[in-house]
């Protein structure tokens, strides 16, 4: 019987990987974790560190980044950092960055599933050690930072070493939001 109980489980993850990993499945799979009320999410969570076989790993991570923003997953932040910069187009340049902020968050669904998270997200974002952080992810952790708008993130972005108009833009907005948020 437990070992019946366990192949069922074993199958359920696998089609579940397979259904996130499916861009024309994604929406239904992920609609289902929803559902349930995230009663999957250690399952999703151990995926972050050991991904299942026999799935596509860049459309398994959509999937994932997918069902964590719509479940506000706060014990995904680590995972959304690590795919902050990651660009759905598959093209990692810094290009994206001129384009409209719209645009920044459907590309890389991973700030929108930060930003979706909240000040924890914020805050996991200004502890980050920001001098291993690649210059396009401190310039999504900037945008995203900017875009929760925390209160606690003032001083952070009051203090934050500004290089270029963009930036300027994203820690004024940021202080904006805060602002109009008290």
């Amino acid at each position: 019987m437990a070992f019946g109980l366990l192949l069922a489980q074993l199958a359920f993850a696998q089609d579940l990987a397979t259904r996130l990993a499916d861009p024309e499945m994604r929406y239904a799979a992920v609609k289902s974790i929803v559902d349930s009320g995230g009663k999957d999410l250690a399952l999703l969570l151990s995926w972050t560190e050991v991904p299942p076989s026999g799935v596509n790993l860049f459309q398994l991570n959509l999937g994932l980044i997918e069902a964590f923003r719509r479940l506000r997953a706060k014990e995904a932040i680590p995972f959304l950092i690590r795919h902050m910069a990651d660009d759905i187009s598959g093209i990692n340049n810094g290009n994206i960055w001129m384009k409209a902020d719209s645009v920044v968050e459907t590309r890389l669904p991973a700030i929108d599933a930060l930003i979706a998270v909240g000040p924890e997200a914020s805050k996991a974002l200004i502890a980050a050690p920001w001098d291993k952080m690649r210059l396009d992810e401190q310039i999504a952790a900037l945008f995203i930072v900017s875009r929760i708008a925390d209160p606690a993130a003032r001083d952070f972005l009051m203090s934050f070493h500004v290089l270029d108009a963009r930036e300027a833009r994203y820690v004024r907005e940021g202080l904006q939001r805060i602002q109009e948020h008290r």
